[in-house]
């Protein structure tokens, strides 16, 4: 969610990339990103909630040989 709305970051990555946005950027995430928040933040945490409860996705043997990997246990 943070990675959209770097304004709300505190984290020395958010620092970074707000240094590195130009009026423009700032004045539309202002303006329009910080009102829509309220729309995308369901949307945020349903993502998060699924990506948790994702089973570990499993490659059939035959694609796993071709690519040349190893399988995990």
């Amino acid at each position: 969610m943070l990675e959209f709305y770097p304004l709300f970051d505190r984290t020395e990555e958010g620092a970074r990339l707000r240094a590195n946005m130009h009026v423009v950027e700032l004045v539309l995430l202002t303006a329009v990103g910080i009102p829509l928040f309220w729309l995308f933040l369901p949307a945020g945490v349903f993502e998060y909630v699924g990506q948790r409860l994702a089973s570990e996705p499993t490659w059939p043997a035959e694609i796993v040989s071709q690519a040349g990997l190893m399988h995990r246990d």
